[in-house]
Formats: C-alpha cells, structure tokens, sequence
C-alpha cells in the first residue's frame, strides 16, 4: 500500500514492552487449516442445570501507549491525521482533479477548474477543510452555503478560514487512490488506503480491556452503489455496511472492515472469516468476545477457543448443530441449558424464546430469579460498537455527496475524534464530554491558521497584498465615514469606506468588495 511505504507502525516514539499484540494469525496457513478441520458431526449435547464453564484466567483494563510531548485534543486528533496521512491526501487529490482537467479542453475549464488549476491543493488547505467538516457537525446549519451568508443572525468562523469556492474546489478533488492503477480492483479500493492505515493506527496506540465487542454500523448513502444495504431495523437503514470491533468498555475503535455486499461471491463461512480477521490482533490474549445472531455459530466458537479467544453471543434457530428447541414448552423467564465439554447453549423465554451460546460463563446465576449469567453479562458487554456509533452521530456534517468513498471518509473522520477523546481522558485523567471536544479542537484549528499567518509576516517587514488579505480574515470590517473620494470597485466618490482596509467603498460595493477578495 503506497501510503504505508513512508510509515512505520513500530515508530520509537511511546514504546512500551507491556503494550505488545502481535499478530498471531496472519500468514499462518497451518493453524487456518487446523481450524478448518474440527469436525462437528459428532458434537452431541446434553441437558444440564449445574455445569461451570471456562472463566477468563486474566482480567485486563485499557491500556494507551502514547507519545510524551501530547497537550491539547489537536494534539491526540494528530495521531491519527498526521503529516504522513494529509501528505497522501494532498498527493492522491491533486493527481485525481488533473486527470480531471486532462480530459477537458482548457476553454471548457469551470470557473472553479480554473481556479484550482492557479492554485493546486496544499496540506493546509485539507487542513482547513477537516476544519470546516468539524465546524459545520458542531454548528449545523440548514445547507452549505448558509455558513458563507453574510447574515446577522448567522454568524459561521468558516469565512474567516476559507472561502466558498475554495472549500467546494477541496471538496472536489478529495481522493485517496490512483484511479488509473486501481482499475478492475475490489469495490473498496477507492478508500482502501485509508482503512487500512487507520486501522493500524487504532490498534497502535490503544489496547483494549478484556471484553470486545464486534457489531455492524450502516453509513447512510442513498446514491446508486453495487454494496447498498437496507436494514428497516437499523437507524440509518440505507447505506454502507461497515463492520466493527470495539472496546466494550468504551466503545474505542479497535478495527474497521467494510462489507463488499454482492460484489464479490462470498464463501459460506464468510462471517466466520471476518469475525477471526477481525479480532486478529487479540488471539492467545484471552479476551472475550461480545457477537450477535449474525455473526455467531458453533464453528466459530469452537475455532475462536482454540485461539485462547472466549465467544459470547446470540444464535439463530437454524443454525447447524444446535440442541433441537423446536419441541421446547418454556414459560416466562424459564430456561433449559445444553452443554458439551466446551460449549453451553441456552434457549430462554423471555418475551419470546431466544437462544445464546457461551465458551465463558456458567449457565446459572447466584440469584435463580434472575436471567442466566450469560444472558445478563452479554447486555453488559454487547454495547461497544452501538456506543460508538451513537457518539459518531452527535456531531456528523450534513454534506451530501454522490461520491460513497468521502461519506465513508467523514465517518472514519468522526470516529477517529471519538477515539482521539478517548485517548486524551485516559492520558489526561479527565472527563471532557464529546462537545467539549470538538468545540477546544476547533479552537486549536484556528490558532494553528493563525499561527501559519503570523510566522508568514515575519518573513519580511513591508506586507505584500496576499499577506495583508490572510491577517485581515481574522478581523471584523466595518463601513465608516471617511474623506470623499473614488471608490475602490466603481467610479463614485463616496464619503463612505473600511475600517480594516482603510480605503473608500461606496455602499453598494462594500460587501461585493469583501466576498470577492474572501474577506468575508
């Protein structure tokens, strides 16, 4: 992966010896088809009220390996959007808008082709532009372009930092692969890079505690897409599916891994594959393992314990080699237990009968009133990735894009704020709320523009235009009285003019003046 080539996972900065996960999966052909051999035909159950289960040996907490010299939430939200990262969006969106413009005759260029084609995309301009996706999740306005409205009663930081034309042009060219070398690939490779790289940098710098979490989220996107799901019973119920692995304490993003839909022919045990890619980074460690009816199975259970990895999750009905519950007469918050020497299964009448597996917990409570142990801890885990997905969508911007790789863009975006908070509470032992966040990230942004400027006048003593025009952004202009005399943008000689600019403006011409030179 050509963004990978400059970085190293195992950098020097926040090593620690206690913070080691390798992979213990990958590339190991032997133990794939160790795995691909337990023979469940002769799996046979049988009823038990009284047998105790495997207990996880070691209990752990989330621990972070960080670097030393971190102080602000820019700070954290910089280990993962990082110089390496805007570099590579900056290189892959300048290539993608030139085969743009390869394609057009130079008197066919837009206004805004031609525009980008004097001034190209920089790193400060992504910069600004992860600004302004921040700014408009915390400030939602009606539209885009409200933000860009020179109305009292809305006042947006946005113009003060980049102009609508500008945030339109980034917004274009955003890209993150060559679409030339990637022709005829899977249908992800358009934001593979990206995936990949956040991923790794997910489980660099965090280790989660015992208990994880591995659930599907839908990013909405209702435009024409080979892998488009509809799920009714999800929030977002059109969109892409994305799967997730989690901390079930916290809800911190441990792996991200898009589903392809029927682009691809999938293998039967598809979600037995994905669930043991995913938790990868965490065999041999003990953890316990949170899944719903979608993922779970006896196979994979029984394939996840000889991983040292402990599955707890409900099963569906017609699953292969299940205890027969067809014939089962539960009252109300009755159970029957099944069990074999590694697996217990327990079918429960609640409102209606379902059914739960577990290589962890006994089958009963202290409390025989109560819900079976598995039952009752599976609601206590089984929540990491629905917190995350409910903290990802607080402060979501309402751009709509007919491109689906930059909606998923933005929602890798709002989880890697999210992880970056996480990070920051553990490491500051404080409890800074989500808004809280975002609102001293914004703020960090603009001190940083601010900076950039500053460091820019002092390169000389006499400001040329370009200078003066990025310092007066971050001032208020206001029309006053002034001597008579031309007009900046017409010919009338008005008595009226800028504070800021300190020239004559007539009152027509006062706001044309300012927006077209993006001072507004």
């Amino acid at each position: 992966m050509e963004i990978l080539n400059d970085y190293n996972c195992n950098e020097n900065e926040g090593e620690n010896d206690s913070f080691e996960h390798e992979n213990l999966v990958d590339g190991n052909e032997n133990e794939d088809a160790e795995l691909d051999s337990i023979n469940l035909s002769k799996l046979k159950w049988q009823e038990d009220s009284n047998i105790l289960f495997n207990e996880i040996p070691v209990k752990f907490f989330p621990k972070i390996n960080l670097p030393t010299n971190l102080e602000t939430p820019m700070d954290y939200f910089n280990l993962f959007f990082d110089k390496i990262f805007l570099d590579f969006i900056v290189k892959e969106s300048n290539r993608y808008y030139s085969q743009i413009l390869e394609n057009k005759q130079k008197s066919a260029y837009s206004y805004l082709d031609k525009l980008y084609f004097e001034n190209p995309v920089d790193n400060v301009d992504i910069k600004k532009y992860i600004f302004c996706i921040i700014y408009m999740g915390v400030y939602k306005l009606p539209s885009v372009d409200e933000h860009w409205k020179t109305n009292n009663l809305i006042k947006s930081a946005i113009p003060q930092i980049l102009s609508r034309n500008r945030f339109y042009i980034i917004g274009k060219s955003l890209h993150f692969t060559n679409n030339k070398e990637n022709i005829g690939k899977h249908a992800f490779h358009k934001i593979e890079n990206v995936i990949n790289y956040l991923n790794d940098k997910f489980s660099l710098y965090y280790y989660p505690s015992s208990n994880l979490t591995i659930d599907e989220v839908i990013v909405g996107f209702k435009g024409r897409l080979g892998f488009k799901f509809y799920i009714p019973l999800k929030p977002t119920k059109w969109g892409m599916k994305i799967h997730i692995i989690a901390d079930a304490k916290n809800g911190y993003c441990l792996r991200v891994q898009p589903d392809p839909g029927k682009t691809i022919q999938k293998p039967n045990n598809y979600t037995e594959k994905l669930v043991i890619d995913l938790s990868q980074n965490y065999h041999f460690k003990y953890h316990n393992l949170y899944i719903d009816s979608w993922y779970n199975s006896i196979s994979l259970s029984l394939k996840m314990l000889k991983l040292n990895t402990f599955v707890t999750g409900m099963i569906k009905k017609k699953r292969k080699y299940i205890p027969e519950t067809k014939d089962l007469e539960l009252s109300k918050n009755d159970f029957k237990v099944f069990s074999n020497e590694n697996i217990v299964f327990i079918s429960y009448k609640d409102n209606k009968q379902i059914n739960i597996t577990s290589t962890t917990y006994n089958n009963l409570n202290s409390n025989s009133k109560l819900k079976p142990e598995a039952f009752l801890k599976y609601s206590e885990n089984f929540r990491g990735v629905d917190l995350l997905n409910q903290n990802t969508n607080y402060y979501k911007c309402n751009i709509r894009s007919i491109k689906w790789y930059k909606t998923l863009w933005y929602h890798l975006l709002e989880i890697s704020i999210f992880n970056s908070l996480i990070l920051y509470n553990l490491d500051k032992n404080s409890k800074l709320t989500l808004l809280e966040f975002h609102k001293i990230l914004l703020d960090n942004f603009i001190a940083s523009f601010e900076r950039k400027i500053e460091m820019n006048l002092k390169i000389g003593t006499k400001l040329i235009e370009s200078q003066r025009i990025a310092i007066e952004k971050f001032k208020k202009h206001n029309i006053i009285s002034k001597e008579q005399r031309k007009c900046k943008n017409c010919n009338s000689r008005p008595r009226t003019g800028c504070d800021i600019c300190k020239i004559n403006l007539c009152k027509e011409c006062f706001n044309n003046y300012h927006i077209s030179n993006n001072l507004f």
